[in-house]
């Protein structure tokens, strides 16, 4: 099967859904970098140290909210995450 080639806008930016961490078959669990799940063309963009990086945050913040809060992290609102993420100065795209 040919792989079709997918781009952003110019200028896009792209977001890694939270969900994108949550392993389906693990509960409990939280995945950065190149665990996570993608398509073969998402992958490619998010295998690169700066996204790596920023995934770990998320879920290194995620991993303590769920604590916290004594939920599992797929029960964790994002919005609650993505607050947390910005007041320690994440950049969200």
């Amino acid at each position: 099967a040919a792989f079709k080639e997918l781009r952003l806008p110019e200028g896009g930016p792209f977001g890694i859904p939270y969900g994108a961490l949550i392993p389906a078959e693990r509960s409990g669990l939280l995945v950065a970098g190149r665990c996570l799940s993608a398509t073969r063309a998402a992958y490619s963009a998010v295998r690169h140290m700066g996204n790596c990086m920023a995934m770990g945050h998320a879920a290194g913040v995620a991993a303590a909210l769920s604590i916290q809060r004594n939920l599992p992290p797929h029960q964790l609102p994002v919005a609650m995450l993505q607050e947390a993420l910005q007041q320690q100065g994440a950049y969200l795209s």
